[in-house]
């Protein structure tokens, strides 16, 4: 089964943390910082395995300014078609060059469907469909694709080279 993967901050999304809604309604805090939209589109990763999860966590870390933690939720791909949503193939703009090609832009997207992608990432993060990676373990997977020449250091930000000890 396909999948496409994101960069999410699981915290708002998750019930312990929905507050100001019912629980089993969506926070507009979740959607207004997670999927913010360029152009009406989201980026996301293209994915086979769950193991490919480290590929896009990866991928996304290597654009980051600093070592952080970083939680990656996915859905299913079926689901986006079946909902209507365009799926465009668009190389991904990260270092990590050998995965860009598995980057994929969910296009055209209006309110409707905007929703719909939504409430389907608040089905996996109930459905405990993401996977947290520590400061540590994004360290380890830059500092391994650094060493597997699969990321050129140059392409690194200053801040974040310098954190995983390569400045």
């Amino acid at each position: 089964m396909v999948f496409l993967a994101r960069k999410i901050a699981a915290q708002k999304w998750l019930n312990s943390n929905k507050t100001e809604v019912d629980e089993d309604e969506i926070p507009a805090d979740a959607v207004t910082v997670d999927l913010r939209t360029v152009d009406a589109t989201l980026s996301f990763w293209a994915c086979e395995a769950i193991d490919m999860l480290e590929q896009v966590a990866t991928a996304i870390a290597s654009t980051f300014d600093h070592l952080q933690r970083l939680d990656v939720v996915w859905i299913n791909h079926g689901d986006v078609v079946a909902a209507g949503i365009e799926i465009r193939l668009v190389p991904g703009e990260t270092p990590y060059a050998t995965f860009a090609e598995a980057h994929r832009d969910v296009a055209r997207l209006d309110l409707c469907r905007l929703a719909s992608i939504a409430i389907m990432i608040d089905g996996s993060v109930q459905s405990k469909r993401v996977k947290r990676f520590t400061e540590k373990e994004v360290a380890g997977l830059l500092n391994k694709a650094i060493d597997a020449k699969e990321i050129d250091l140059s392409q690194l930000k200053d801040s974040l080279a310098k954190k995983l000890g390569r400045a």
